[in-house]
């Protein structure tokens, strides 16, 4: 079912039985909680849902170790060049600078009230992790003076945090780590094998860690602000959720993600 704008402006696609996915996205629009925001569903190898909405187009809105690559890759290629090669042409660690205005959307911070017990509850090392030790601070003054906006971000390869691309490319990559993707008459392969997926998510990190998005066989990554993105294996369903709100308040726990996964877990 394809769905056309609305007073959201949503539009995308939503196979039969996700409509209750589109309800919680349009609801997070409703509410307040994005401005602008994608999500995008793969299950058995299809995607089931993909979803645009609100303003400043966040289906644009494009999110993620360089040397390492370098020397390892016969190629000697860059980190963003290894990625758009072996993963996904679309999927951008550096960008060029003609493509910056017309394809990535501003983040706007949401005023917060610094008091916020999940704000203050963030301890050091979470937040050393998540500013890179403290080279993209948190505390930017206004969403202009915000790092994530600086043209020159966007053009360096810095591969922890400049990762761009849409949430269609995120959520398929995701979907291509555990299974045979088949889109538009075409199958795409598995990126890796059982046993190389089974090493590269053996969980090495405390339970608690922020790094630790899931147990089990699942394996993701949550952005600040409320971005999402996780493959898990044995439901065969790959997911990614992107927003150009930044809502700090969200860091321990997002009540979107937690709408979503009920949806999603009731569906299946």
């Amino acid at each position: 079912m394809s769905s056309s704008p609305t007073d959201n402006n949503i539009s995308g696609h939503v196979k039969s039985g996700w409509e209750s996915v589109r309800s919680v996205f349009e609801r997070h629009l409703t509410d307040g909680l994005n401005i602008g925001a994608s999500v995008c569903i793969y299950y058995q190898g299809e995607y089931v849902i993909i979803l645009s909405g609100g303003w400043k187009d966040a289906k644009c809105q494009w999110k993620a170790a360089g040397e390492l690559i370098r020397r390892v890759d016969s190629q000697l290629r860059s980190c963003g060049q290894f990625v758009r090669d072996e993963l996904d042409k679309e999927f951008y660690i550096g960008v060029s600078h003609s493509k910056i205005k017309a394809c990535i959307a501003p983040l706007i911070r949401k005023e917060i009230d610094r008091s916020f017990s999940s704000f203050r509850s963030i301890n050091p090392i979470t937040e050393k992790t998540i500013t890179c030790s403290g080279t993209f601070p948190l505390n930017a003054p206004n969403s202009d003076e915000d790092i994530f906006n600086d043209p020159r971000m966007h053009q360096a390869e810095i591969s922890a945090v400049s990762g761009i691309t849409n949430v269609h490319i995120l959520a398929r990559i995701y979907a291509r780590l555990i299974a045979d993707v088949k889109e538009d008459n075409e199958t795409k392969n598995c990126l890796l094998s059982k046993k190389t997926l089974a090493l590269a998510t053996e969980n090495v990190t405390p339970n608690g860690d922020f790094s630790h998005v899931m147990s089990g066989d699942g394996f993701g990554h949550k952005g600040v602000g409320g971005s999402l993105a996780f493959a898990l294996t044995s439901r065969q369903i790959a997911f990614a959720h992107v927003c150009n709100q930044i809502d700090l308040s969200t860091l321990i726990t997002d009540v979107r993600s937690t709408r979503f996964f009920t949806a999603i877990e009731t569906i299946l």
